[in-house]
């Protein structure tokens, strides 16, 4: 073993131990989901910088809006799936990755009617453009919902390389596809068009691959398609949630003040994207430890986690103004709200917390820690928006993402609490 293998094992083993957490599994897992990460934020920076600097902003504001619609009507795809199938494939339920392809692609359907209905409620409001937007996108939302479950597979069989390998494709290739549509045209129907045959090709693709390259069971417990209902219910909540800031900001305020929000919120929200890898990488390890041990030591862990990000979130907020100066100087009034969303990355340190409610099943607690977060989000949407326009949408992110870890700290220590109980009467 060479000296710098040495000394990186007693840099692992030393921090394990000031940080009770197994370094060596997060080194070796958490590399390579960060490399991913890291990649996509590059990507997505770049594909940042075309967006305003080629793309108008009203088209720009437009083009966001589609997505983040999508995103909500994507939610009648039974995405709690995709979380089910994590914990079942990871208990050898192989079969069930072939079986959920078609369960997504059945209840993508729903989407599908849901696009087609709300085209049909804009072209009698008068919004011609957006219902043929709709129209067009609605066919092709079961396949890329359908096609969407591969990184499921890969984090339950922990096979971390090829997910690294394959997304670092996705991104290229998306880019590539994305940035060509940029730069030839502003047409916004072939940039939506551009947007979601890419991303359905380069999911079929992948899947294709883990179809051909890998071994599955020929029987299925379908079990986890009841468990990835209960969870789908979830994710109507914290799906919608995510999104529904862009959809209130367009209808209230207009395209233009959803493009300076979006642009103010994208590097935040790629940072964030990094940090939730913390609850990724969490999900196979809480399988092997007792609720006890994990309850015991997860709230320290998230302690140094919640310094470490907001000492993160500070040294942005300082160079911020620089990067949108070289990197988006048509953008600059967005460079406050971007100072102030990138804070919304402290709520990070409930990741790992929320992988254990997923993988001891405290679905209650989910659904109370979600309706909290987003009954916050929206009350403070609906109130501030139509006062203040983009700096409303920006109050309501961060109102939201710390109610979060509010309702966890409490959760934790009412939880702790019924365990010291029950062993006390035992």
């Amino acid at each position: 073993m060479s000296n710098i293998s040495k000394k990186l094992n007693s840099l692992l083993d030393y921090s394990s131990k000031v940080f009770k957490t197994d370094m060596r599994y997060i080194f070796k897992g958490g590399s390579l989901l960060t490399l991913t990460q890291v990649t996509s934020a590059v990507f997505g920076l770049l594909m940042t910088i075309a967006y305003a600097n080629y793309l108008d902003v009203e088209i720009f504001g437009i083009y966001k809006y589609i997505l983040a619609a999508y995103a909500i009507l994507a939610i009648l795809a039974l995405p709690g799936i995709d979380i089910s199938l994590i914990d079942s494939i990871a208990k050898g339920n192989t079969g069930a990755f072939r079986h959920a392809i078609f369960v997504k692609f059945r209840w993508g359907l729903l989407a599908t009617c849901a696009s087609i209905a709300y085209a049909i409620y804009n072209f009698l409001t008068g919004e011609t453009q957006l219902g043929y937007l709709f129209l067009m996108i609605a066919p092709i939302l079961p396949f890329i919902e359908a096609f969407s479950i591969y990184s499921a597979y890969f984090n339950a069989t922990k096979k971390y390389l090829p997910w690294t390998i394959t997304e670092f494709l996705n991104q290229l290739f998306s880019t590539l596809a994305l940035f060509s549509a940029i730069y030839f045209t502003s047409n916004i129907f072939v940039l939506v068009l551009t947007y979601f045959l890419t991303y359905t090709f380069i999911r079929f693709s992948i899947t294709l691959y883990i179809l051909k390259r890998y071994e599955f069971k020929s029987e299925v417990d379908t079990e986890y398609v009841a468990y990835g209902k209960t969870m789908s219910w979830f994710q109507i909540i914290t799906r919608g949630i995510q999104t529904i800031d862009q959809v209130i900001l367009f209808n209230v305020a207009g395209p233009i003040s959803l493009a300076v929000f979006s642009i103010a919120n994208a590097i935040p929200s790629r940072v964030q994207s990094v940090v939730r890898i913390s609850g990724t990488l969490a999900f196979p390890k809480f399988s092997q430890y007792s609720e006890e041990l994990i309850l015991r030591t997860l709230p320290i862990k998230m302690l140094y986690f919640g310094v470490l990000l907001t000492v993160a979130a500070t040294i942005y907020a300082f160079i911020a103004p620089t990067l949108f100066k070289y990197l988006l100087p048509k953008y600059l009034d967005s460079v406050h709200f971007s100072q102030a969303l990138i804070f919304m990355i402290v709520s990070g340190v409930t990741y790992p917390y929320a992988f254990y409610l997923t993988v001891f099943k405290r679905v209650k607690a989910q659904y109370i820690i979600a309706f909290i977060n987003a009954s916050v989000k929206v009350i403070c949407l609906i109130i501030f928006v139509p006062l203040y326009g983009t700096w409303g949408a920006v109050i309501g992110v961060l109102a939201g993402s710390y109610s979060i870890i509010f309702a966890a700290a409490y959760d934790i220590i009412n939880r702790k609490r019924l365990i010291r109980k029950k062993s006390l009467s035992s």
